[in-house]
């Protein structure tokens, strides 16, 4: 009897243990959880209010015995960012947006290490120290409550795993203490990521008249076809040859997704031997492509016009095509390029030994 009543007892105890157990486990895991999911702070209080006043923006990548590397970003006086590591060329208005806005809601989930010697493993180490973290620094104009005219500065660290991007490590610049952090932060390492895009976009079935020419002069013609929308070699021999049929559509659809992968002032690139491809719509818009390079290396220029019997709206884009892209030397995509300068002798079938 004694023996049952000690087992009674004993099994008593043992569910007491296994319960409080339990209950400490799931307390500390909605600890957890309200630490992880349920924070609102932000990482940088009080910089959202201070969004109007930026007016430049620094990017510090590390590159280890080389030292850093810079991609600035300021605003001019009518308000357009711009690339300095470019001269000035336009920067992409939406990217720095993102970045501005997306560091303005970044939201701490959790702190984590504060030791300096364990930054490098969350890619928090600072560039000039050959860290991987790049430093994101915005900076305005005047003073702001009595301090400098630094509005912002965070360095970067690695995005958390199977977060989807949507997770990474920060930390405050001059601070040890480090933090997981939700942020759409866009953190984009090449210069040229930062140009605005746009370019000269026309559609095909808007362009009437292709006329492409080597740097010796020789040219030829390509016209589209009312009815079906394709290209037809204008071709001013005795014997039409036969061409390739795909190629000669190549142009039009070239141009109508026309894009670069650099940028440099006109000046800085010599056109004095160079190909020309020019587009005549069917509204009287002239778009003229003048190249010179070879390989990965074809740059460009850009220049517009209008014919006689244009419309006005015409004339305005013409204008606005030099206005924007006139002063610029870009460097074109290699399967670009290569479409824009084939020879004629690309475009006709030989005739076989046989024939």
């Amino acid at each position: 009897m004694k023996a049952i009543v000690r087992l009674t007892l004993l099994l008593l105890v043992l569910t007491v243990i296994v319960t409080l157990g339990a209950w400490w486990a799931l307390n500390e895991r909605g600890q957890f959880l309200n630490t992880e999911q349920g924070s609102t702070d932000l990482l940088l209080p009080g910089f959202s209010e201070n969004l109007s006043l930026a007016s430049k923006v620094t990017l510090t990548f590390g590159q280890g015995i080389r030292g850093t590397r810079n991609i600035t970003l300021k605003a001019d006086e009518a308000g357009t960012w711009r690339v300095e590591e470019r001269l000035g060329y336009p920067a992409d208005g939406g990217l720095v947006q993102h970045l501005l806005l997306g560091l303005a809601r970044t939201k701490i989930i959790a702190p984590r290490t504060a030791d300096p010697e364990r930054h490098k493993a969350l890619g928090l180490g600072a560039p000039e120290d050959f860290g991987t973290g790049a430093r994101v620094r915005i900076d305005g104009e005047g003073q702001i409550d009595g301090q400098t005219d630094t509005l912002a500065s965070v360095l970067v660290g690695n995005v958390q795993t199977n977060s989807g991007g949507a997770r990474r490590y920060m930390r405050r610049t001059g601070e040890n203490q480090s933090y997981l952090v939700t942020s759409t932060l866009p953190v984009v390492s090449k210069v040229v990521d930062w140009l605005d895009p746009a370019f000269v976009a026309l559609p095909p079935e808007r362009v009437e008249t292709i006329v492409i020419a080597d740097s010796e002069g020789t040219q030829y013609r390509l016209v589209r076809e009312k009815i079906s929308g394709d290209y037809n070699l204008d071709y001013s021999g005795e014997e039409q040859p036969t061409t390739r049929r795909t190629l000669l559509n190549e142009p039009a659809r070239i141009i109508s997704r026309l894009r670069f992968d650099d940028v440099l002032p006109s000046e800085a690139i010599n056109f004095e031997t160079a190909w020309q491809a020019v587009f005549y719509t069917d509204d009287g818009l002239i778009v003229t492509l003048t190249m010179t390079g070879a390989g990965n290396a074809v740059w460009t220029t850009l220049s517009a016009q209008a014919s006689p019997d244009a419309p006005d709206s015409v004339r305005d884009e013409a204008h606005t095509i030099n206005n924007r892209l006139s002063k610029w030397a870009y460097k074109l995509p290699f399967e670009q390029a290569a479409v824009l300068t084939q020879p004629l002798s690309a475009l006709i079938v030989s005739p076989s030994p046989a024939s």
